[in-house]
């Protein structure tokens, strides 16, 4: 069985600065993975313990400041972290799901998708339910 985790990585508010006058946040830190995609790969690796023989995947539609997020999903006993490389912060939920719908057909058949909710990050848990 092969099941696909969709992560997301988000800014760690306990690090970033924002700037009231020209409404902007600056973030100069690695993002976390967000506290909704933890429960991903939790169930993730809890699918690919009572199947043996599973391979588990993570997947993250990210930037090179994610990394931290795709090693603490291999840290959740995943058996793969895979990131699709692209400017995340600047697309909306549709493209980023064609985007993920992609690289699903390359990794191959997929047995299980898990996606989670809402991140807070505006979009209202769209993308994982188009994917």
């Amino acid at each position: 069985m092969k099941v696909v985790a969709l992560i997301k990585a988000i800014p760690d508010l306990s690090q970033v600065r924002y700037s009231k006058s020209e409404r902007k946040l600056y973030e100069k830190v690695d993002r976390i993975l967000a506290p909704v995609s933890e429960n991903v790969l939790e169930s993730a690796r809890q699918l690919k313990e009572a199947v043996s023989g599973s391979l588990s995947i993570g997947l993250l539609l990210g930037n090179a400041t994610d990394e931290g997020a795709l090693k603490k999903a291999l840290a959740f006993g995943l058996d793969q972290a895979v990131m699709v490389l692209g400017a995340v912060d600047s697309y909306d939920h549709i493209v980023r799901a064609r985007i993920l719908n992609a690289a699903i057909e390359k990794i191959g058949a997929v047995d299980a998708l898990i996606v989670g909710g809402a991140t807070g990050m505006g979009g209202g848990g769209q993308t994982g339910v188009r994917v």
